[in-house]
């Protein structure tokens, strides 16, 4: 073989074994896109589907230690748009009023994946919105404070779920900060997508919940829960609980379901509150 021909098989396998090697392409398809992103195949301009945080049990009862009850509602939540809040109230014999579950159904606005021929695996996700707790003084705290959680980003490849933190007292904006991690995933991550309807861009993702959220850093109970939410040690502790990680608290903060869809209950409070924005508007014109 001669020096140019060996010189040019070591270039061509040099470059075969890069390619090789080379990492897959990573894409990014987001809501209401004005561009077309090619993926397995297929074009896609546009992101459906929902995340859905729901509470777990120990933080519903930590929300209710610390909120003000009575009158007969508990008035500390309340949705951070464009979010809707699914929390529920419970009614005792006494009259007064507790939440019986907390969720918040977020847009998703984001999908990050990689290619590997006519399928996709997930690397991230991230929604629009969340909810926001707010305090006064009573048994479990020192004073008013506030706390919102929101537009959650989970990292597939950190197990890693951000969040943009807005909190009183001193605490301020925390943008993408790494709130929780994750312990399990269910639910396909590498899929092969297709479209729901014909000629239709969109792309729905994976039915996915992530499961097990306990806090990245223990320190956050100190640093962001105890001064935004202005708690005394009885509110800490409801928070520590919740952070506990045992046979019995699996779930920690709760978990974050994926769906193509909002939920039927979510479809309803969407469609309630684009009502009452449009009586309202009626009422701003006869004005």
């Amino acid at each position: 073989m001669s020096r140019a021909t060996h010189l040019f098989a070591t270039t061509v396998f040099a470059f075969l074994a890069n390619a090789a090697n080379a990492a897959p392409e990573q894409l990014v398809i987001e809501r209401g896109m004005d561009r077309t992103v090619y993926a397995a195949g297929l074009g896609w301009s546009d992101l459906a589907g929902a995340a859905t945080y729901e509470a777990s049990a120990n933080v519903v009862t930590a929300v209710n230690v610390i909120s003000v009850v009575g009158s007969p509602y508990p008035a500390s939540l309340q949705a951070v748009s464009p979010a809707v809040l699914e929390a529920p109230i419970a009614i005792s014999a006494s009259g007064r009023g507790r939440y019986a579950s907390l969720a918040s159904v977020a847009p998703l606005t984001q999908l990050s994946v990689v290619q590997e021929g006519d399928q996709l695996t997930v690397q991230s996700l991230q929604s629009a919105g969340g909810f926001q707790v707010t305090t006064t003084k009573n048994g479990a705290t020192n004073g008013s404070g506030s706390l919102s959680i929101s537009d959650l980003k989970v990292d597939l490849q950190t197990k890693t779920i951000y969040a943009d933190i807005v909190g009183a007292n001193g605490v301020g904006v925390l943008n993408d900060h790494a709130l929780w991690t994750y312990d399990s995933v269910a639910g396909p991550v590498t899929f092969k997508p297709g479209f729901d309807k014909p000629f239709d861009a969109t792309l729905s993702p994976p039915a996915l919940t992530f499961s097990g959220l306990f806090l990245a850093k223990a320190s956050d109970i100190d640093d962001i829960f105890v001064p935004a939410l202005n708690l005394n040690n009885i509110g800490r502790v409801t928070f520590t609980t919740a952070n506990n990680r045992s046979a019995t608290n699996p779930l920690g903060f709760g978990s974050i379901t994926i769906s193509a869809v909002p939920e039927p209950g979510a479809w309803a409070s969407m469609v309630a509150g684009m009502a009452a924005l449009l009586v309202l508007g009626r009422r701003g014109a006869k004005r």
